[in-house]
């Protein structure tokens, strides 16, 4: 599930967008976009060192993780291989000393993109180390239900952007 970051230098008119490709080592090349199709959402980022970018996930966010992570991953910035995701809402602000706090959602069987918070239950809230913020994938839009959405809906569930999940996920009823 590739994802892609840039930051927007100038946005011209009819919609042409200059970019710049974020990777995780480096700034790479700067581009010109002419489809609207290739943007999902903002990002929060924060200015770093030596002109760097840093982002990090943020209360109240939803993203996506690495199941299994391995910090070797991130070793081998060409090392592509199938990973699996579990989906996780962002508790608390990242702080260099505690990491994040975070709680597994649950896809709820016969919905396509619904999930629930699982912050009571043994498989409950977890906490990420400020040095394992590599398991971190990727953001993924998504806006809390207020039940009134349809029947059996209810309140206070996640919906997540069908276009950033796998499609090979364990539900729950």
């Amino acid at each position: 599930m590739p994802r892609f970051y840039a930051r927007i230098k100038k946005v011209h008119s009819p919609f042409k967008v200059d970019i710049t490709w974020l990777d995780f080592f480096k700034h790479e090349k700067t581009d010109t976009i002419e489809d609207i199709c290739i943007f999902s959402h903002r990002i929060v980022w924060e200015k770093g060192v030596r002109n760097s970018c840093t982002i990090y996930p943020r209360k109240g966010e939803t993203w996506a993780v690495y199941k299994n992570w391995n910090i070797e991953w991130s070793s081998d910035p060409n090392n592509h291989r199938e990973f699996e995701y579990e989906y996780v809402v962002v508790l608390s602000d990242y702080t260099h000393k505690s990491g994040i706090s975070v709680a597994r959602l649950v896809k709820l069987k016969g919905f396509v993109c619904l999930f629930m918070p699982t912050k009571n239950t043994r498989m409950g809230s977890f906490q990420i180390p400020a040095d394992e913020m590599l398991r971190f994938s990727h953001r993924v839009p998504s806006f809390r239900t207020s039940g009134k959405e349809q029947k059996d809906v209810p309140e206070g569930y996640f919906e997540l952007d069908p276009a950033s999940l796998v499609s090979n996920l364990e539900e729950i009823s």
